[in-house]
């Protein structure tokens, strides 16, 4: 779009009023500026939005887009001082300028400070009206490389400081990259406590629309286990045995458990943990995992291995985030270190390279245990996991079993553990099904083998 300045006296600007889109028209309309016009693409506001649009006579001046806070912001939460509950809870009180459109009809001096106010002016009853809760706190991010943000300094908002210069990869999965252009991060109270309020312990009654305020009752809650029956069953019918929303109400009971297993071991059992890997199923921690700036961490770099046909590397990079300016990241109850894993896996016969990376956390600060250690004890849990639990699941096909009463599903287990021993015990085989498939024809070899004594 052309820089042009129209006469500031063909639109006064006392006579500029902001309004709240309303109508799948005007919404459409909305959405279609900003996405021909925005420099940053644009498919629809998410969320509980606010679309607004500067008016001078019905002729459209500006537009704004309102969402709720950014998940993250470091220096943002620092100077609300809130925890990490409370603004995964409250962020909805926040309300982030996403977009900031002026027209080509707008293009009038003092014009973006004067929609930005007036916006700022209806920001808190129209997310009463339209939303039911309130907000408290306006927020924005601005790109120094491009803009300089005068609107917003001439409307009074405060620099908290930079992002830390991530930007989100597009795709199925959230991931994220370093782009190496950090933005400012701007703030703008409603009401000059309203660092107070946002972290204060006690939540207010109407920070939450309708019954969303109110504790469900008991008989609520058991209403959870009828919901789940109504899940149409998307499964195949073969090796389908159980109901899925039984599946699906262990999955719910199951979320968060890895908090108190974390406390359970370091309060009640004095241990110590290293998560073998998280995963993307725990969103959140991993995607500070992957986002964290790694050039700081300790280094240990395994010399190469070989077998089983390929040639292995391995890196472990161990950073330490006990100290406070890490509080809001990686939350996992006592976590002291975050661990990088990067393998490179090279295989002989097809002459093809494979990367691989693994995140952990552990309990174990940096005095306790160094990279070389850390990656000792994740490699020692898959080699249990491989040459036992595995084992047990495949081979020896657990998983499966429908024994189910008193103490017979261990004293199985037992035997079969038993038995995976005595055949490793014996280096007979190299692999254990061969092993199965010989005792199972062989009987009265696998009792010999029972009765035998053990040699050293």
């Amino acid at each position: 779009m052309e820089s042009i300045i129209l006469d500031a006296a063909a639109f006064p600007l006392r006579d500029v009023t902001v309004r709240l889109v309303r109508g799948e028209e005007k919404r459409l309309r909305w959405d279609s500026l900003i996405s021909q016009y925005h420099y940053l693409p644009f498919h629809s506001l998410f969320g509980k939005a606010l679309r607004h649009v500067a008016i001078y006579n019905e002729t459209w001046l500006a537009l704004l887009g309102w969402q709720a806070g950014a998940f993250k912001v470091g220096v943002r939460d620092e100077w609300i001082g809130w925890s990490a509950e409370q603004q995964f809870s409250r962020l909805h009180l926040i309300a982030n300028n996403t977009r900031f459109l002026v027209l080509k009809e707008g293009r009038l001096l003092n014009l973006a400070s004067r929609a930005l106010d007036l916006s700022l002016r209806h920001l808190e009853a129209d997310r009463r009206q339209v939303h039911g809760y309130p907000v408290y706190l306006a927020e924005t991010f601005v790109d120094p490389s491009k803009f300089t943000g005068t609107c917003y300094q001439a409307a009074n908002w405060q620099f908290l400081g930079l992002t830390r210069g991530f930007s989100r990869v597009s795709g199925k999965s959230v991931s994220w990259r370093q782009n190496g252009q950090p933005k400012q991060v701007l703030a703008y109270p409603l009401r000059p406590d309203a660092a107070t309020i946002l972290s204060r312990e006690s939540a207010a009654e109407d920070w939450q629309a309708g019954d969303m305020a109110r504790i469900p009752s008991t008989p609520e809650l058991r209403r959870l286990d009828t919901f789940l029956e109504s899940i149409d069953d998307f499964r195949q019918a073969r090796g389908k045995r159980y109901r899925l929303a039984c599946f699906l109400a262990i999955a719910i009971a199951a979320r968060h458990v890895q908090q108190k297993t974390a406390r359970s071991l370091l309060e009640d059992g004095a241990a110590d943990y290293v998560t073998s890997s998280v995963k993307k199923n725990q969103p959140t921690i991993y995607e500070d995992l992957e986002t964290i700036d790694w050039s700081t961490a300790a280094c240990f770099d395994q010399p190469a291995e070989k077998g089983h046909g390929r040639i292995e590397n391995r890196r472990c990079l161990a950073l330490d985030i006990s100290s406070p300016e890490w509080d809001n990241y990686c939350q996992l109850y006592g976590r002291q270190q975050a661990i990088r894993i990067e393998r490179e896996h090279y295989v002989l016969k097809t002459d093809k390279t494979s990367h691989e990376v693994a995140y952990c956390l552990t309990s174990l600060s940096a005095e306790k245990a160094s990279p070389e250690q850390l990656l000792a004890l994740v490699r020692n849990h898959w080699h249990l996991e491989n040459r036992l639990h595995c084992v047990c699941d495949f081979t020896y096909d657990e998983d499966r079993c429908r024994v189910r009463a008193g103490h017979l599903p261990r004293n199985l287990a037992c035997m079969s553990n038993t038995a995976i021993s005595i055949v490793r015990t014996e280096n007979r085989f190299e692999h254990l099904p061969p092993s199965t498939r010989h005792y199972a024809a062989h009987p009265e070899e696998a009792l010999n083998a029972i009765l035998k004594p053990l040699t050293n």
